[in-house]
């Protein structure tokens, strides 16, 4: 399964870039992720605390992909990544 989710930000992509591989400041945007553990580098194992419905729950990724300024992606890490 490959999913792709694509939108446009009215900021200059190194800016988007910068904050999107910030891991720590997810909470200042991300109200479905208050923490991200881990660097945003390529082949890193990474634990994303997701919250849906109130319920928390950690989602362990690895980066597979880091662009800097053009493009960042991560895959699931465990048996029920294609879940979400």
């Amino acid at each position: 399964m490959h999913n792709v989710v694509e939108t446009r930000i009215a900021a200059p992509p190194d800016e988007v870039f910068r904050i999107v591989c910030d891991f720590a400041g997810y909470p200042r945007w991300n109200p479905f992720t208050p923490e991200v553990v881990g660097r945003c580098a390529p082949g890193e194992r990474v634990q994303v605390l997701v919250k849906l419905d109130g319920e928390p729950f950690r989602m362990p990724r690895v980066v597979v992909d880091v662009g800097p300024g053009r493009r960042f992606s991560w895959r699931g890490a465990a048996w029920y990544s294609w879940l979400v």
